[in-house]
């Protein structure tokens, strides 16, 4: 009791206090209840929160669950016996590879009467700055100190790092709390109360209607002033959205012809090649492509760890915006980890690279380029165990599956997200990228001559 009636004694001046909280996570019982009637007492003009003894208990103004199903605030919001807002006190937990869902919260918190939203565990990771031995610098935490027993990295749960630099996180985080949402109802219209604002850009020719495989509407919305928390024209929101197109039909999607293809069965390969104007080296053991060869040489051992200092060109978000990234474009631990990825290049500074994308039904592939072989990645405890490589590892990947559900410590993921242990199919384009040939000549264009790998 002297602990609350201490805190909202020193603290009722703040203005900006807009709730008292009982505690966290500190069970339930009469003293709670003696509290809450105390405060509720003494500042009347302010609401009470305490999630302890199931988060609906009296002592609380508001239904403040932690890491509580998309379902279970659905259902409690839609209780006609409760009458308080459901704001879930903690939820998300933003460890590691986390938030993945967050756009399922807030699709429910928009729809549902009664749901507020709720707060993130946490905004920074919980570390400090420490000199190794040999003298390089690296974020320490549990167990760094000597300090026995401790929570290894259970303190790193924020979207931000230590310095309050972003995790990859805190832009689907982002995407998800814009506060300026644009929706089509698929007829080409749109709604709004907004003004907007555009310049004339340059002028760029449209690819034709018969070759556009997409075409998008990007809308974003920036700060017109300068405020004290952001400078004018940072970005606010961003949205895509799949315009629909009138396709004429391509002729042909692959040209066939009759035509002998020599093949050449070695010891350890497979060699096949066409009239001299391009050749393929496939290693028995593990089928993979060991060279390509055509008017330069476009894939070898050694290029599925990209050429050093190559740039990686590829629509690398969840959306299917354009991102150009080069190898020293980031400091987190992969260099591009990318979700639902159409296309990618990888070039040299001359213009010669190759490009890989989707083909046909397959859904967008799952892409990583990174300095770290999946090995070392799997091994380290640190991230200064790690130890940056002349090249980079690329992967591309059919499907991934996430680590966990809504928080850090239950055993999977919801069934909708489970990749079941059954066949599955996909389809690669690899095209050669020349200096005379842009990616996205190769991207609109599915009758030019590529190589499919199902």
């Amino acid at each position: 009791m002297d602990r609350v009636v201490g805190m909202v004694e020193r603290d009722k001046n703040h203005v900006c206090i807009i709730a008292w909280s009982l505690g966290n996570e500190s069970s339930y019982g009469p003293n709670h209840a003696a509290m809450a009637g105390w405060v509720r007492e003494k500042d009347p003009s302010r609401l009470v929160h305490y999630e302890g003894g199931g988060s609906r208990t009296s002592s609380t103004d508001i239904v403040c669950p932690m890491y509580a199903r998309v379902s279970n605030i659905v259902e409690i919001a839609n209780d006609p016996t409760e009458y308080r807002p459901v704001i879930l006190c903690e939820y998300s937990h933003a460890m590691g590879n986390s938030n993945g869902n967050l756009h399922e919260y807030w699709e429910a918190i928009d729809s549902t009467f009664g749901l507020q939203g709720g707060f993130i565990w946490d905004w920074v990771d919980q570390a400090m700055l420490k000199e190794g031995s040999n003298g390089s610098k690296h974020w320490a935490y549990g167990g760094d100190f000597g300090d026995i027993p401790n929570d290894l990295n259970f303190c790193l749960n924020g979207v931000v790092f230590p310095d309050r630099s972003p995790h990859p996180a805190l832009q689907e985080v982002k995407f998800v709390y814009r506060q300026i949402k644009v929706v089509s109802d698929n007829n080409g219209s749109f709604e709004g109360t907004h003004r907007i604002q555009w310049e004339n850009g340059p002028w760029h020719s449209l690819w034709s209607s018969s070759r556009a495989s997409e075409v998008l509407l990007t809308i974003t919305a920036k700060m017109l002033h300068f405020t004290r928390w952001v400078d004018s024209g940072h970005l606010i929101s961003s949205t895509q959205i799949l315009l629909l197109a009138k396709l004429e039909p391509l002729p042909h999607v692959i040209r066939s012809m009759e035509s002998s293809l020599p093949v050449h069965n070695l010891d350890e390969t497979i060699k096949l090649g066409q009239d001299g104007s391009w050749e393929i080296t496939f290693n028995k053991k593990s089928s993979a492509i060991e060279c390509w060869k055509g008017s330069h040489d476009l894939l070898n051992i050694w290029f599925w760890r990209c050429f050093p200092g190559m740039p990686c060109r590829s629509p690398w978000t969840r959306l299917p915006g354009l991102v150009e990234g080069h190898s020293n474009a980031t400091q987190t631990v992969n260099l591009l980890p990318s979700a639902d990825v159409r296309w990618v290049t990888f070039k040299r500074k001359d213009g010669v690279g190759i490009y890989a994308s989707v083909y046909g039904g397959s859904p967008p592939m799952q892409m990583n380029a990174s300095y770290y072989t999946t090995a070392e990645l799997d091994h380290a405890t640190r991230h200064e165990d790690l130890v940056k490589s002349d090249f980079i590892e690329v992967h591309l990947d059919h499907k991934h599956m996430g680590f966990g559900g809504d928080d850090s410590w239950s055993p999977c993921v919801h069934d909708q997200y489970l990749l079941p242990p059954v066949p599955y199919s996909f389809c690669l384009r690899f095209h050669p990228i020349t200096a005379t040939i842009s990616d996205s000549d190769v991207y609109s264009d599915h009758s030019s001559k590529a190589i499919l790998f199902q």
